[in-house]
C-alpha cells in the first residue's frame, strides 16, 4: 500500500509540473501590438450601430489587438503589431465595412511605436 501511494505522489508530482510549462508556452505566443494609430473615422451615425459594428470588424483584422472609437471625436485608436499589418491597410478596411458607407483619414503624427 505504501508503494503505490509513492507511485500517485510521484504521477502527480509529474503531471503538474507538465501542464505548467505548456500553460507558459500558450501564454507566450500571443502577439505584443508594438504600433498605436490614430486615425479619423468618417460615415457613423450612431453608436449603437455603427461604431460597435465598426470595432467589432476591425478587432478581427490580422494583426490588431485593440480598436476603440470615441465616437464625439470621430477617432479611432488602433492598436496592432506592424509585422501583421500597416496603417494603409487599416484605413482601408474600415472603408471595406457595409459596403464603403465609412470612410477612414490617418492622422500621420499620431502614428508611433508603442515599444
Amino acid at each position: 500500500m505504501r508503494l503505490f501511494s509513492l507511485f500517485v505522489v510521484a504521477l502527480i508530482a509529474v503531471s503538474c509540473g507538465q501542464s505548467n510549462s505548456s500553460e507558459s508556452i500558450a501564454l507566450n505566443t500571443e502577439p505584443e501590438p508594438n504600433t498605436q494609430y490614430s486615425m479619423k473615422i468618417e460615415g457613423m451615425t450612431c453608436q449603437s450601430g455603427c461604431k460597435k459594428l465598426i470595432e467589432k470588424k476591425m478587432a478581427q483584422h490580422p494583426g490588431v489587438t485593440a480598436f476603440d472609437i470615441d465616437f464625439d471625436s470621430e477617432t479611432a485608436i488602433v492598436k496592432f503589431d506592424e509585422t501583421m499589418t500597416d496603417t494603409t491597410s487599416l484605413r482601408l478596411a474600415v472603408g471595406d465595412i457595409n459596403e464603403g458607407a465609412y470612410g477612414a483619414k490617418g492622422i500621420a503624427e499620431s502614428y508611433k511605436k508603442t515599444n
